[in-house]
């Protein structure tokens, strides 16, 4: 419990806002993704220039990695195993 607790306090949340749904709104490279997968990136994209570390994209959905990737976001696992390329 100690290290999801220790990883939880180094989030950073946002809420979807304006801010967000322009983000969407503007770049074409999220039309590929479902709604909510182009939320989360907008999101990273939101976040990207106010960290000095790298933001790494996490999923399994193979269209959210590829765009995320597009993105310059290492992505998470960089391999999916061919059940997950669903999508």
């Amino acid at each position: 419990m100690n290290a999801l607790r220790l990883y939880v306090e180094h989030m950073d949340c946002k809420r979807v806002d304006d801010d967000i749904e322009e983000m969407v709104r503007m770049n074409s490279a999220l039309a590929d993704c479902r709604a909510l997968d182009a939320i989360h990136i907008a999101t990273a994209l939101f976040f990207k220039p106010h960290h000095d570390a790298q933001i790494t994209i996490v999923t399994l959905d193979r269209r959210m990695g590829e765009t995320a990737g597009r993105l310059g976001f290492p992505v998470l696992p960089e391999v999916m195993e061919p059940r997950a390329l669903k999508g």
